[in-house]
């Protein structure tokens, strides 16, 4: 929610706004600038507000979302109504939150548009890519069904947080103020690095609070790999394994990781991407090579250096005597949707193929096959394996949503979307 608070400020002192805004800033963007806190705090924020809830449920790369970022979401007139009207929030669906409202309101096309009583109940359920004034017709239908708040007070959390602030920027810098300070700067998802670093570095970081609590606040804070919080879980890691336990840690470390590998690919950094990588090792992460691999994947797919994917899974598949079969298929299904090289896709095959031999179990791998068939040009076998797939599901009670959307593809000939995954 970044920038909310000191608009909020602004407004409270002059009242330069007719109605309070959502996430709005004073940059010369004109788009929404969507909240991304948990599904709890956003109920929290639009119950304080009396507002109803705009969710947007997005696959990150898909070419949908984009357009959408591009042009409705950028769009003023959708920005000036959306902030005056609703809390307006996002939330990937690849997420864990993400993956249990795609099961909850059975998502299948994206980005998904669920609007929200304040208290978290569907109003209505829309997706796909919409005009501007589509949107806007969309949130006035939903607008009329939910009571306005026509009130301009700020809710006290909010105030409170404004209080902070300004204690902060008058030179406040108490071990006790920054330590609460820098969890509010977390929860309201605003950058926080600077206030953790003044903790950490202040003279009396290791006795103003016990030494648990200090723990804590540097493993909720470890979340970059140039933080001054990670350098110390890290050179401190079997302490803190020993309170937060293994495999905590060791996730800690890899989300991390994750975090950078993203940003390097952004970046098109590449050698941002291989220090990364170094963590891993000197972490001493179980199953290092895997995990190293698997970033490896990650990478050269968001810089779409498709041959090197292809290379790194040839090298894993002849190493590796039991290659790990789901992540055969996650690279099957990545090359499947991101090529329409004949030769690539055989590779695609060949994997998804062995992850079946290792594991025949889910009904995934055979939604996998069919579409690598079916974009070989092998309608029949793909069909065949996803009535294969939807059975396999239907007994384990998986979700083949996808299976069904795919198979409504294949059937019209139609080209597989780039948002699907």
């Amino acid at each position: 929610m970044k920038h909310l608070l000191l608009i909020l400020y602004f407004f409270s002192l002059c009242f330069l706004l007719s109605e309070p805004t959502f996430s709005q800033s004073f940059s010369e963007s004109t788009g929404i600038e969507f909240t991304e806190l948990d599904w709890t705090q956003t109920k929290e924020f639009a119950s304080d507000f009396k507002r109803p809830i705009l969710m947007v449920v997005y696959k990150p790369y898909s070419t949908e979302y984009k357009t959408m970022n591009k042009t409705t979401f950028a769009d003023v007139k959708v920005r000036a109504f959306y902030e005056s009207n609703f809390v307006s929030a996002k939330l990937n669906v690849h997420t864990p939150e993400g993956m249990t409202f795609m099961s909850e309101y059975k998502l299948s096309q994206y980005p998904a548009l669920l609007y929200f009583t304040p208290d978290g109940k569907l109003i209505q359920k829309d997706a796909g890519v919409k005009s501007v004034e589509e949107f806007i017709s969309l949130g006035e239908s939903v607008r009329a069904k939910v009571p306005i708040n026509e009130s301009n007070s700020i809710p006290t959390i909010y105030a409170n947080f404004l209080e902070k602030k300004l204690q902060y920027n008058n030179g406040s810098r108490s071990p006790r103020f920054l330590y609460d300070y820098a969890y509010d700067l977390k929860k309201l998802n605003e950058t926080y690095s600077e206030v953790v670093d003044y903790f950490l570095n202040s003279s009396d970081f290791k006795t103003s609070q016990s030494i648990r609590d200090n723990m804590q606040f540097v493993f909720d804070f470890a979340d970059e790999l140039d933080s001054k919080a990670f350098d110390i879980m890290l050179r401190n890691k079997q302490q803190y394994m020993g309170v937060f336990g293994k495999e905590e840690v060791n996730a800690k470390i890899l989300d991390a990781v994750r975090s950078k590998v993203m940003s390097s690919a952004f970046d098109q950094n590449k050698t941002a991407f291989e220090d990364a990588l170094q963590y891993i090792t000197k972490a001493a992460i179980p199953n290092s090579q895997e995990s190293i691999f698997t970033f490896k994947l990650l990478y050269y797919k968001e810089t779409n250096n498709l041959l090197s994917y292809v290379q790194a899974v040839t090298n894993y598949c002849n190493i590796q005597i039991a290659p790990n079969p789901g992540i055969l298929n996650t690279a099957a299904r990545d090359l499947a949707v991101n090529t329409n090289n004949k030769e690539q896709l055989e590779k695609a095959l060949q994997w998804i193929s062995k992850a079946l031999e290792i594991s025949n179990s889910h009904f995934e791998y055979n939604e996998t096959i069919a579409l690598i068939f079916y974009k070989l040009g092998k309608k029949s076998k793909a069909i065949k394996e996803l009535d294969i797939a939807i059975e396999k599901a239907r007994k384990s009670g998986g979700d083949y949503s996808n299976s069904l959307q795919l198979q409504e593809i294949i059937r019209a000939d139609k080209a597989i979307p780039a948002s699907f995954k």
